[in-house]
């Protein structure tokens, strides 16, 4: 060593919070504290990348449990209507035990989360109305709803499927 990086440790003040590094001790303990603020930053965004994916799996979940019945329901409302259709108008006893099942249906589709859309005398509305025919009618105003000829029906708020209706221009 020369006389200029040479030091006597016995000529300085030492305690126990002072720590004598060599330049290159002190780079590699720098590189290291860069190192491990990096990791530090990795390992935070990761966890926050992994807490979004978390929360992305429940919303998909619950709209897995609220609509993953879609296409069977649908196939279900296409009985319940033809069921209304077979008692519409009917009345007597021989009727009455279709009336339970049609009833015992309507409680099992609302308990499903199925609701009719509302269509009759309402204006249309091409996200929940399907226009089969156009009737021209000045006692009503444009755009009103005459005729329904299929109900439409929502699933948990969201159109399951859309009133087929005869409209007012």
């Amino acid at each position: 060593m020369d006389s200029e990086t040479e030091f006597e440790v016995s000529d300085a003040i030492i305690d126990d919070d002072t720590v004598i590094l060599t330049k290159s001790e002190y780079d590699s303990l720098q590189r290291q504290v860069e190192s491990a603020k990096d990791l530090c930053d990795k390992f935070l965004r990761l966890q926050a990348e992994f807490d979004n994916y978390k929360k992305f799996m429940e919303r998909q979940k619950a709209n897995y449990l609220k609509f993953g019945n879609q296409k069977l329901l649908k196939e279900f409302i296409k009985i319940y209507d033809d069921l209304k259709r077979a008692l519409n108008g009917h009345e007597g006893p021989q009727f009455t035990g279709f009336k339970l099942i049609l009833n015992n249906f309507s409680a099992l589709l609302k308990n499903e989360g199925i609701e009719p859309i509302e269509a009759e005398g309402k204006e249309f509305n091409p996200e929940m109305h399907e226009c089969m025919m156009v009737e021209q009618n000045p006692s009503l105003p444009e755009g009103a709803i005459t005729e329904i000829f299929e109900d439409g029906y929502y699933l948990n708020g969201k159109v399951l499927r859309p009133s087929k209706v005869k409209v007012n221009k």
